[in-house]
């Protein structure tokens, strides 16, 4: 009877960390486009690490399911974007064209091999939070007032969103991370698009690409030694839904911080999250 009580005790606790976890990474990304799977990976890994996935098939769970996650909380952030008026379709359908060709490509070469190891993971999740760090810190302010160009006419701006698309979703489908956290610097630095502008467009490509490769890891069999409970494919539907839920919940009151901040405030809070994240990431490298 204590034994139960114990297990029902940890579990529930649990399972509270991870809503309270989605509750904070929703809201962030809705008011800066990423945070979410910048906290959720780390506490992605060591959980289904603990469920028995290692090696090249625990790199695939982690992608999976933060993806899963980004799904419902970039639906969500998109969603409260089109209420207030600050959508852009156009670009979103162009940007995320290419990114789910790129993605799901990349997917399928993952899960065609074992080559991409938690190893190789790491590294290219560490190394793209350093790359946005040094873009970030080295970009020039005249980015935050320059014109919008976008037109349907205006071909070479035309290209840069589908090379942005490319790009992001080459690295989503390595990473894990929505995009976000490439597309915002790609398009204030390579496409000329203020903070706003380009957080929204971000969100509203994450939840494309993100559910193309759910699907895809759903219908996957990973090899491990027993399916844990919530288990479909790759994705856990028991580690997932509590993050899902919280992380709903909360992002539609990041998108209305989002209109009321600074964009420097913005800035300040993407660098400081991605800053200690990657700090974690180089210490964790460096001890393994």
């Amino acid at each position: 009877m204590n034994l139960n009580f114990y297990l029902v005790k940890n579990i529930g606790m649990e399972i509270f960390g991870l809503f309270i976890l989605g509750c904070f990474g929703g809201f962030l990304f809705g008011m800066v486009g990423i945070g979410g799977n910048v906290l959720y990976i780390p506490i992605f890994s060591f959980l289904l690490t603990r469920l028995g996935f290692h090696d090249e098939e625990l790199s695939r769970a982690i992608i999976a399911n933060a993806l899963l996650i980004l799904v419902f909380t970039g639906s969500a952030v998109s969603w409260k974007q089109f209420k207030v008026g600050n959508f852009f379709l156009r670009e979103i359908l162009l940007t995320a064209s290419t990114g789910v060709v790129a993605a799901l490509s990349l997917t399928w070469l993952i899960k065609s091999g074992d080559w991409y190891n938690k190893k190789m993971f790491d590294i290219v999740f560490a190394s793209m939070l350093l790359l946005t760090i040094f873009r970030l810190f080295t970009a020039k302010t005249k980015n935050e007032t320059v014109k919008e160009s976008f037109t349907a006419q205006n071909t070479p701006t035309f290209l840069l969103f589908l090379i942005v698309g490319w790009i992001t979703g080459t690295l989503t489908a390595l990473s894990g991370m929505g995009g976000s956290i490439v597309m915002i610097p790609l398009f204030i630095e390579l496409v000329g698009l203020k903070m706003k502008k380009a957080h929204s467009i971000s969100v509203g490509v994450v939840p494309i690409m993100a559910l193309s490769i759910s699907i895809f890891y759903f219908f996957g069999k990973p090899d491990i030694a027993s399916i844990p409970f919530g288990q479909i494919g790759y994705l856990n539907f028991a580690i997932a839904a509590p993050v899902i839920l919280g992380s709903v919940l909360t992002s539609p009151y990041g998108v209305q911080a989002a209109h009321r901040v600074r964009p420097q405030t913005q800035k300040l809070v993407f660098a400081t999250i991605v800053s200690v994240v990657l700090l974690k990431m180089i210490i964790n490298l460096m001890v393994f």
